[in-house]
């Protein structure tokens, strides 16, 4: 990779995580979430400004072609996130589910509270 796109790599990766620092000091991504993009950014900033770093881990997973290496890294942190926001996902059912029966409930000692009123 010449040094022309090496620069243009690393700006565009800095940028990025000067991106997700504002939406975080905004509350508009939560820190614990934008931890993973933080990883993501430093590690794809390491290979772009380290390359022997990414021919070196290369050599030693028999990856022939460090694009390969790079795009199964990808892959894999994609499918990570995409657990992670599965199990929030998950969560957040339930809690809407418990909430929603509370509410219910509640809603049905009002009206016999109501009616207990009236008859009186």
């Amino acid at each position: 990779m010449n040094l022309r796109l090496q620069l243009v790599v690393a700006v565009v990766i800095i940028l990025a995580m000067i991106y997700i620092t504002n939406k975080v000091r905004k509350k508009q991504v939560e820190l614990k979430y934008a931890l993973l993009w933080y990883a993501l950014g430093l590690i794809y900033l390491l290979f772009d400004l380290i390359p022997p770093l990414q021919t070196g881990i290369c050599q030693l997973l028999g990856i022939t072609v460090p694009i390969n290496m790079l795009i199964f890294l990808a892959i894999g942190l994609i499918l990570l996130i995409i657990f992670q926001q599965m199990m929030i996902v998950s969560k957040q059912a339930k809690t809407i589910t418990r909430l929603t029966q509370e509410i219910g409930i509640l809603n049905e000692e009002l009206m016999k509270t109501r009616e207990k009123d009236e008859v009186r």
